[in-house]
């Protein structure tokens, strides 16, 4: 989500709210170090324009006309300090210490930040992630629960599983700032209370896409890190990036 004191509804709704910024404060610090951080954010600069890494059948899709939409604003938005220079060398923890300083005027974070925010005394209002035309597309994928096809304690997998999505316990988990997975849980009057961006979370959530699904999803990541990154900081085209992400995704696919 992203905290922010004016009401943004689109991305290009940055460009004139960092028009009126004062001197010293820079617009929107997020994630643009060559690292998870960075795929995430080209990730969803390609959805949030319509486009995607990877299709649905786990074709490339990076190349699409959509996809370098998507990517064209994240590098043009950097380039123009809509997006602050500081992203380049920003992981979550960069991000939360600008805002909670003072030194940033929107960014794109986890839920923590705001319990830092308003610890620091920061004025802060949080809307969903905002993409070409409204709501953005965030995205999916961290922790998870699965089951191994060769335990022998199955049951008791799935007893756990269960266990960990009932009420109780994912209400824990909005109590330490991380998203439940059930939606009634941002629902909850109490918690709305406690924690007031969680309503914008859900919007926010509903508007989710998965990380690219791929069993080779480390090299994938890291074509896309590279690539992108190569387009913010060293002069690279969108198209030279984008082949060059295409390239290393199909390789990477091959195993």
């Amino acid at each position: 989500a992203e905290l922010a004191p004016t009401e943004v509804n689109k991305f290009d709704d940055f460009k004139s709210a960092c028009e009126a910024l004062k001197e010293g404060t820079n617009c929107l610090t997020t994630q643009l170090k060559q690292y998870e951080g960075l795929t995430v954010n080209t990730a969803g600069f390609m959805e949030g324009w319509g486009g995607s890494v990877l299709k649905d059948d786990g074709s490339v899709n990076v190349d699409s006309t959509e996809s370098k939409e998507g990517l064209q604003a994240m590098v043009d938005a950097y380039k123009d300090g809509v997006i602050s220079k500081d992203s380049t060398a920003a992981t979550e923890e960069e991000t939360n210490l600008a805002f909670t300083e003072g030194k940033t005027a929107f960014a794109i974070n986890w839920p923590y930040m705001y319990t830092n925010a308003v610890d620091a005394d920061v004025k802060v209002e949080v809307s969903p992630l905002v993409g070409k035309d409204g709501v953005g597309v965030s995205t999916l994928g961290g922790y998870n629960n699965g089951i191994n096809i060769n335990s022998e304690h199955k049951q008791t997998a799935l007893d756990f599983m269960k266990f960990i999505v009932n009420e109780d316990n994912q209400k824990s988990f909005a109590e330490a700032s991380f998203p439940p997975v059930l939606s009634s849980i941002y629902d909850d009057e109490e918690l709305i209370k406690q924690f007031p961006y969680l309503p914008a979370l859900k919007e926010s959530l509903e508007n989710a896409a998965p990380r690219p699904v791929s069993p080779f999803y480390t090299a994938i990541s890291k074509a896309v890190q590279d690539n992108a990154y190569a387009a913010l900081t060293s002069g690279t085209s969108v198209d030279d990036a984008t082949a060059d992400m295409k390239a290393a995704i199909e390789q990477a696919q091959q195993g």
